[in-house]
């Protein structure tokens, strides 16, 4: 009788099976004994591996780890887990005969005997190397993007599932929290608490719709960081199906800045709107007070002194002048002052001005000039500066009514791209900055947020116009420079003007001199700062010159880490002015536990301002906001290098 099989005829099973494994050429195929050593080494095995089975048969499977696997005894690991669930399906590194290392897809089978007794093992193995570059590549991408991408299980109800699955770096940055502390999290971790009864229903509902792809597209939402506070982001959620299981990805983009910009957008707007009708108000009304004060002027010439109409004629022209007065400061702050900008001296301008100052504010204040020699040259209106000087100076007065200390200060600056981003209109570059400060009673933040709008006052009624401010406003706008008010309730307040620098004589070769680069650090630096914002821009500035850093929101806090890290610490960066202990508080408690700390003091306002919150300016080492990543990193290193 014929053999019905026309392949070819195997002299037993065994062979066959032995040809079977060997024609499987994408895959490596081992057989191990009880003990993990190598039986059977296919031909695929070879292809992938390098080795040839005279290499590694009788040899244990380990030989195929990396070292530090085998030092972790993971091989072991392996077999014992084996032994209890006799399928083991994992990923991991190997080593090629020739010491590279492919990354692998593996399947271990246990074999056993009809009584249940492990014979050995079965080891099928494919390389997969290419698949994991790729998804490597695939995650980087993911990381260095801009948004936050959240991959979350598909939700029944928000309590049911709806644990995240993957967070990339961005999401990290955005909410605080690293991967290992969200993964497998329920998502709701990331909102507010007062959000989670409304959004159980809500986000449920939310991505399991599947409308979600549609709806979930730039839906501003409330998220929450891992230190508690809330922010508005920007949340898009699509669904996808992965091993037939539904998830979802959302993508969250931090508005805050943007917020932040659309308010100084719209506060800007509303004062060129404001500046607008203001102008045009004051343009017409000085037609009309043309007519007042001339026919006013004609009478006074007609009318003999004694005649009783001549007193008459003479407070209309009074009144003419003063309503001509408001209407220039009008045009001043809707920035339709005509100007004739010529090439100043600051420092000339303001000495110039020194007695007339003086006489204005009274005895009781005293004024302190802090000129820098070297500022750069201006191109501004001689009158409209003049005003801006007066203007602030009489503002400093009104705060001050029992007397105090009047503070004008010079410098060059340089406004970086990280200061100017956050204010509108403001261009990035070089500046000379004319600050004015006093000692007196200050704002709260409220005051600061409609300080140049004009009208607005916070003097009683019939002592100001609410103009003064606004027209310093309008005046630097219009020279092409910016405006900053720094204050707190009972410290005083800093008005700091910046107008570009003009430069009658530009550098050789039409490029600026080279400035000296700034020289890397390695020491260990205690920040106490507490705005968040500042905080984490310093952090990353000075990580940026290689320091080490450990941030602090209190100065409570800061001691705290003080006594913990005393042994490296290697310099005190603080705030001067902040809520319960100041820069100088916190300075003096830590020199208690580390006595030769040197100590960087920073603030918004000037230097007369500090020295006013208990330092001693010949004694400190200082750093006035705003300041550029350079500037910070020269600072820092020269305090360091300080014998």
């Amino acid at each position: 009788m014929n053999n019905p099989t026309n392949g070819p005829q195997f002299e037993d099973e065994g062979q066959r099976y032995r040809l079977l494994v060997e024609s499987i050429l994408d895959h490596a195929v081992m057989l191990l004994d009880a003990g993990g050593f190598i039986k059977v080494f296919n031909a695929g095995a070879t292809r992938t591996l390098g080795y040839e089975p005279k290499d590694v048969v009788g040899r244990h499977f380990s030989v195929l780890y990396p070292q530090e696997d085998i030092e972790a005894g993971i091989p072991a690991a392996v077999l014992a887990r084996a032994k209890v669930t006799s399928v083991i399906k994992e990923e991991g590194w190997r080593i090629r005969k020739d010491g590279t290392r492919i990354r692998a897809a593996i399947s271990l089978s246990a074999v056993k005997d009809q009584d249940e007794n492990i014979l050995g093992y079965t080891k099928v193995m494919r390389d997969v190397s290419n698949r994991h570059r790729d998804a490597l590549m695939l995650r980087s991408v993911i990381d260095h993007t801009i948004d936050g991408i959240i991959t979350i299980d598909g939700i029944i109800t928000i309590d049911d599932k709806g644990t995240v699955k993957t967070f990339n770096q961005a999401a990290k940055d955005i909410f605080g929290y690293d991967e290992s502390e969200v993964v497998g999290r329920n998502v709701k971790m990331l909102m507010p608490e007062p959000y989670h009864s409304e959004h159980d229903g809500y986000l449920g509902n939310y991505l399991q719709s599947r409308e979600a792809k549609i709806i979930g597209i730039g839906r501003e939402v409330i998220g929450q960081r891992k230190d508690g506070s809330t922010f508005p982001m920007e949340l898009a959620v699509s669904e996808f199906t992965f091993d037939g299981h539904l998830n979802f990805t959302g993508m969250v983009r931090d508005i805050t800045g943007r917020r932040k910009l659309e308010a100084q957008l719209y506060q800007s707007q509303k004062m060129e709107a404001i500046g607008r009708l203001a102008g045009g108000i004051a343009h017409d009304f000085n037609n009309l007070l043309t007519i007042i004060g001339g026919y006013s002027e004609v009478l006074l010439t007609r009318l003999p002194p004694d005649n009783a109409l001549h007193d008459l004629a003479r407070q209309i022209r009074d009144a003419s002048e003063r309503a001509s007065g408001l209407t220039r400061q009008l045009l001043a702050f809707g920035r339709q002052t005509v100007l004739e900008p010529k090439l100043l001296d600051l420092n000339a301008v303001v000495i110039d001005m020194e007695k007339l100052l003086a006489r204005m504010i009274g005895e009781d204040i005293e004024i302190a000039m802090r000129l820098d020699p070297q500022v750069e040259r201006v191109r501004v209106d001689p009158h409209q500066f003049g005003q801006v000087i007066m203007n602030l100076a009489v503002n400093a007065r009104d705060a001050m009514p029992q007397g105090g200390k009047l503070t004008i200060e010079s410098r060059n600056v340089e406004l970086d791209e990280t200061y100017t981003a956050q204010r509108d209109g403001v261009a990035p570059g070089s500046y000379v900055m004319l600050a004015i400060s006093d000692t007196g009673i200050g704002m709260d933040a409220v005051t600061r947020t409609r300080l140049f709008e004009p009208f607005f006052t916070t003097k009683a009624p019939g002592k100001g116009t609410g103009l003064g401010l606004s027209v310093v406003y309008g005046i630097i706008k219009q020279s092409g420079g910016h405006i900053e008010a720094y204050s707190e309730v009972s410290k005083g307040s800093t008005f700091k003007v910046y107008l570009p620098q003009a430069r009658s004589q530009p550098a050789r070769n039409g490029n600026r001199p080279a400035k000296p680069r700034v020289q890397a650090g390695h020491e260990t630096i205690l920040l106490v700062e507490d705005d968040a914002n500042v905080r984490s821009f310093i952090v990353m500035a000075l990580q940026s010159h290689g320091y080490q850093v450990i941030p602090a929101e209190t100065g409570k806090e800061a001691i705290a880490l003080a006594a913990e890290h005393r042994e490296k610490l290697d310099l005190l960066l603080t705030d001067v002015v902040m809520p319960v202990l100041s820069g100088r508080q916190v300075a003096e408690a830590v020199h208690q536990l580390i006595p030769d700390l040197k100590v960087l003091y920073l603030s918004g306002y000037t230097d007369d301002a500090v020295v006013r919150h208990g330092l001693v300016e010949a004694q400190v080492s200082f750093l006035q906001k705003p300041f550029s990543i350079e500037a910070l990193g020269h600072k820092v290193r020269q305090v360091l290098d300080e014998k």
